[in-house]
């Protein structure tokens, strides 16, 4: 168990209206279980890859799950702890979710609170997590007008895309604090199916 909790601010950058979610995290976690986490604060489907850097994706050097086809040094997220790199309150970081829609989430670690937590867990959020595969920022504010217009054929036809029925809107400030949490609390049970995708054949023999 944790000794600590840590208590972050991560939006999604240049998002209008702003996207947030304020999470605290068990303090020894490492950035692969901080990516997952990420992924259930926000809704996001965890089927693109992903890195923490410090600025963004062009940056020489990242964490994220290592290739062969890097060019350039990826630390491996599943070994490095989320406090190697955030040791003190204000320490900043960012994430890049989709590398072909690119979104960058800036982090920020607001506090240290001396007290341990078992699983990742959603104490504040704010406005929807937009659609996988969009088309990145600007494409999703296109969406936002688009909802925010008249043009019904532009409107059904977002609608269809995103599987909606009839009748349904696409609401940007949708944001169930509930559903967060009852995602993240599945963190537990699910990280063993989660690494085990990422991890080299013959990583795991059971116990006969």
């Amino acid at each position: 168990m944790a000794e600590n909790t840590l208590q972050f601010k991560i939006t999604i950058k240049d998002a209008e209206p702003s996207i947030w979610r304020r999470l605290h995290i068990p303090s020894d976690y490492n950035f692969f279980q901080f990516h997952m986490a990420i992924q259930g604060a926000f809704g996001w489907e965890d089927c693109h890859l992903f890195q923490f850097t410090e600025n963004d994706i062009m940056d020489m050097e990242s964490i994220g799950i290592p290739s062969t086809e890097d060019d350039r040094p990826v630390h491996d997220a599943r070994s490095m702890l989320v406090t190697s790199i955030f040791k003190k309150a204000k320490d900043r970081y960012s994430y890049v979710y989709d590398f072909g829609d690119d979104w960058l989430h800036e982090i920020l670690l607001e506090k240290v609170i001396k007290r341990p937590i078992y699983t990742p867990f959603c104490i504040e959020a704010k406005n929807a997590c937009p659609p996988e595969d969009v088309g990145g920022i600007h494409a999703y504010k296109q969406m936002l007008k688009t909802y925010a217009g008249r043009d019904k054929e532009e409107i059904n036809s977002f609608n269809m895309w995103l599987g909606l029925e009839a009748g349904d809107t696409w609401d940007a400030a949708y944001c169930d604090r509930r559903q967060i949490n009852s995602r993240l609390s599945l963190l537990g049970y699910w990280s063993y199916e989660a690494t085990a995708r990422f991890m080299p054949e013959g990583w795991y023999k059971p116990i006969s």
